[in-house]
């Protein structure tokens, strides 16, 4: 009997051998050949984030070795980005076939929200590939609201469009910032995605809008509605002033505390992620380069370029490096100035 159990302990060990040792001699350009992809988008079809997200699909493929690999996308909406960056984290398999685009502000939720029970990734383990461009939020209104300037906005109520996710970053901004400088906005929340809200915008439900993200399908329209004379934009929202938006005033610049501008500073501190492209924890090291060598090749690509043009969006791509150091910068706030920022993050998402 004690042999019959050896030998069968024996065909077990050379079975899991032989079942693992093709994993591990298996190069990347063996990998990747014909490989299936998944590209994983966090939110819903159509908006900004699922536009990169499809447009580096169609264009990634190519530039993996083999050149062969194809994508498939799935979209993964919910609690604000959460559910796909857990699945990323926790589920997605590690073997450099997953990647995926999720929102910039769920990577700092274990860091910033008062109760972090929903997150269950560190965004530090996450393999970063890069993001195509960096982004400013927008707020904006229509001309049938009345409200002219950003500063009007701390002088009336103002309501702003969000979807239905409490944490998600258009809902809670606008609540900090009646707490930071002073404005009064309410916002109205139930709306899933940017071009609902828009609609919303425009038959009178709401005043406006915050865009985390002024980019994509979202700003193209709004500039749209702009130029017609039926929307007018109140303030951009940067950690840093850009002569992108001409005489646009920058929220971080409006009069406030210091401390305030400190903790606003940091709950900006997402918007260094762009639109930030990941690949979940332990993919084997040579796929992993290979992943983040396929993503700067593709942001050069004349295809890929051509069709951002098409779409009015700018590529001034991120490197993973300058991502990881963003989420490492974050991670590393002082603990007083931290304590206050969840503070208010807590208030604001109740």
């Amino acid at each position: 009997m004690k042999l019959v159990f050896r030998v069968l302990a024996a065909g077990i060990t050379f079975l899991a051998a032989a079942g693992s040792s093709p994993t591990r001699a298996e190069t990347a350009a063996q990998f990747y050949a014909n490989r299936q992809m998944t590209m994983l988008v966090g939110t819903t079809a159509g908006d900004g984030y699922d536009t990169f997200g499809r447009m580096l699909a169609r264009h990634m493929g190519k530039y993996l070795p083999g050149g062969s690999a194809k994508f498939i996308v799935r979209n993964m909406p919910g609690a604000g980005g959460l559910i796909a960056t857990n699945f990323l984290f926790n589920v997605a398999e590690p073997d450099g076939a997953t990647i995926g685009v999720v929102n910039r502000e769920a990577l700092l939720v274990p860091l910033l929200s008062a109760d972090a029970s929903q997150a269950k990734f560190d965004p530090r383990q996450f393999v970063w590939l890069g993001s195509p461009n960096l982004e400013a939020g927008m707020i904006y209104v229509s001309k049938a609201s009345g409200v002219r300037s950003i500063r009007e906005t701390e002088q009336r109520v103002t309501t702003l469009g969000s979807s239905s996710a409490a944490n998600s970053t258009g809902a809670i901004l606008p609540k900090l910032l009646n707490e930071l400088i002073g404005t009064k906005f309410k916002v109205i929340a139930g709306y899933q995605g940017s071009m609902q809200a828009i609609l919303a915008m425009e038959r009178g439900e709401v005043d406006g809008r915050y865009s985390p993200g002024w980019a994509g399908p979202e700003a193209n329209r709004v500039n749209d509605l702009v130029a017609s004379g039926k929307a007018r934009l109140l303030a951009y929202v940067s950690r840093k002033g850009s002569s992108t938006f001409g005489s646009l005033p920058n929220v971080i610049d409006l009069p406030m505390k210091p401390e305030n501008r400190n903790i606003l500073a940091l709950l900006l501190a997402a918007q260094g992620f762009g639109r930030p492209f990941i690949a979940p924890p332990r993919i084997p090291a040579e796929r992993a380069t290979a992943l983040r060598d396929a993503f700067i090749a593709t942001m050069k690509d004349p295809d890929y370029l051509a069709e951002a043009e098409s779409q009015k969006l700018e590529i001034t791509p991120v490197a993973a490096a300058d991502l990881a150091n963003v989420a490492n910068e974050a991670y590393a706030t002082p603990a007083p100035l931290l304590k206050r920022a969840v503070e208010m993050m807590g208030e604001a998402q109740k």
